[in-house]
């Protein structure tokens, strides 16, 4: 048995990615104990990990709620700027209390979401063996692959190369001052400064939730390791007595989530109710928040609730109108269902542009969504029949590898491989 810790920030789409991960180590014999802000407490504990609070003064339960509800507000570059502003201050927090419980702990091995820079940081400084965890879509940056925050396709010519080239800038500047503040530590600490972006850095191991297939063509550096999706699809495929099963009246239906982040913007959700008013169709939207327990009213009348059992929807849906957050993004491929992506900040850009290039949804950016547009595009992904066949090849590849057993594979030769260098050297 090693003793493992999982430093993860409380937000839905890393936490739940990480405690399932975290989950089958603990079956497999290990103890593991997820570290993360207060607001991460009940989901750690839910899955039946040991939880330990971090940053308890700057980051007191109900803090990461706040600022959740903050960003759902926001959309585009200013949800990108204020999700690194919110980063940079969770690292300090991270950098000034988990190398003292690492040691405290005896911990073995962290696993550290890749995001996280300062939790990387303490890792290392505490001796401590690390693993990056990418929760969310795997960052590196590589001139023929756009930026995450981005839904371009990889760069055909010497002008796209150039747009490439100058977003990346571009990030570097709106990232500068985060790991400033994580590089300050790290020379007081007399650890090599981490790059001016988040990338896959060369002292640490990465783990992906994302198949290899599941990316724009690159060559990724060899300490990095895709291993499939972290979620056990039939597992969570149990109906939720508190959805309304009775009204869905046998139409095709189309299921509408924009995840639990970027999910108060009422216009988005009365502009997909607009588009699909009409069809031959059934829609279901989840709002992504308990706090959201009702909507004025939308046109069509469609099916809405706080939020939704997923993954049995998607069993029973023909389209997916989605954020392009990863996780949902991944389960709904594991269910061969098509989609339109509505990408709006962070990472789902990117993971719009791989869903895009991999023939199985139409992407249309929040900044130009137009009912008509997305009316347009939601006819034409019920019609295409080669993007429901695409989906379901690719539901067939999900349903072949054990993403989770890949990756705790992996964590356990890590681990053989700390104890063998340790004995070495003692010996």
């Amino acid at each position: 048995m090693s003793r493992i810790a999982l430093a993860v920030p409380p937000i839905p789409g890393h936490m739940n990615p990480a405690t399932t991960l975290g989950k089958e180590l603990a079956r497999r014999g290990h103890d593991v104990t997820v570290y993360a802000f207060l607001d991460g407490k009940e989901k750690a504990e839910a899955t039946g990990l040991a939880f330990h609070p971090v940053g308890e003064d700057g980051f007191p339960a109900g803090e990461v709620k706040r600022r959740t509800a903050e960003l759902g507000k926001l959309q585009g570059f200013k949800a990108l700027r204020y999700t690194v502003t919110w980063f940079r201050a969770s690292s300090a927090a991270w950098m000034r209390e988990l190398p003292a419980l690492l040691r405290e702990h005896q911990t073995d091995l962290l696993l550290a979401d890749q995001t996280v820079s300062g939790a990387l940081t303490a890792g290392e400084h505490a001796g401590v063996r690390t693993i990056g965890l990418c929760n969310a879509l795997a960052i590196h940056p590589d001139p023929n692959v756009p930026p995450f925050p981005t839904h371009w396709a990889p760069p055909r010519n010497a002008r796209e190369r150039f747009g490439v080239w100058l977003t990346y800038k571009t990030m570097s500047l709106l990232c500068a001052d985060f790991h400033a503040s994580v590089n300050i530590q790290r020379r007081r600490w007399k650890l090599k400064p981490m790059p001016i972006q988040v990338a896959v850095l060369p002292q640490f191991t990465y783990l992906s939730q994302q198949p290899a297939w599941f990316d724009l063509p690159r060559q990724m550096p060899a300490n990095f390791h895709y291993t499939g999706p972290w979620h056990r699809h039939e597992a969570n495929g149990s109906t939720d007595g508190s959805f309304p099963w009775d009204k869905l009246d046998g139409r095709p239906l189309i299921y509408a989530s924009l995840g639990t982040l970027q999910n108060r913007v009422d216009e988005t959700f009365h502009c997909i109710a607009e588009a699909c008013e009409g069809l031959d169709s059934q829609l279901v939207i989840a709002l992504g928040s308990k706090a959201r327990t009702e909507m004025p009213a939308l046109p069509g009348n469609p099916i809405v609730v706080p939020f939704a059992p997923q993954v049995a929807l998607l069993k029973r849906a023909s389209l997916v109108i989605t954020h392009a957050g990863l996780n949902t993004a991944l389960e709904t491929l594991a269910a061969g269902v098509p989609m339109v992506a509505l990408p709006i900040t962070n990472d789902q850009p990117g993971v719009a542009a791989r869903l895009r290039h991999l023939g199985v949804a139409k992407v249309i950016p929040i900044a130009a969504l137009k009912a008509a547009h997305l009316r347009a595009a939601v006819q034409e992904m019920l019609a295409n029949t080669e993007a429901k066949r695409r989906t379901q090849e690719f539901a067939q590849r999900i349903r072949e590898t054990d993403g989770i057993a890949a990756a705790a594979d992996l964590v356990e030769g890590q681990i053989k491989s700390g104890l063998s260098t340790a004995q070495g050297r003692s010996g």
